[in-house]
């Protein structure tokens, strides 16, 4: 019952932060976010892409991670978890997670995909062959 009553709680405010950044008003987005009180994994994620499009990379990254402390098995979360790392230039890392998706997911092309241009970036004379 609590929880039904702390998501009910935050969907308005998730419908308002939703319009703002949709329109780019992503800083606004960002400071109604902030202002939820004991968010939830839906609010981190918004937080970490609003971050992002205001090119605030750590603040994104802090809020992937809790979002996949809360559920780690979100794989298109992991994998936006993953682009950030690159932009960030946290190429090791993001490796490392891209390698643990194609471990766990053998036949998704576009992570193989991701790994050789990280490779490639990385000046890793194996990526040719995640191309």
């Amino acid at each position: 019952m609590l929880l039904v009553f702390k998501v009910g709680a935050q969907t308005p405010t998730l419908t308002i932060t939703d319009s703002l950044y949709a329109v780019g008003n992503y800083s606004e987005a960002i400071q109604q976010l902030e202002d939820i009180p004991d968010p939830s994994e839906v609010i981190y994620s918004s937080l970490a892409k609003s971050y992002l499009a205001v090119g605030n990379l750590s603040s994104a990254l802090r809020n992937y991670k809790k979002v996949l402390i809360e559920n780690p098995n979100k794989v298109l979360t992991i994998v936006d978890y993953g682009e950030t790392l690159v932009r960030a230039g946290k190429l090791k890392s993001a490796d490392s997670l891209f390698q643990k998706l194609i471990n766990k997911h053998p036949k998704t092309a576009s992570f193989q995909f991701q790994l050789g241009e990280i490779k490639e970036k990385h000046k890793d004379s194996t990526y040719l062959d995640y191309y």
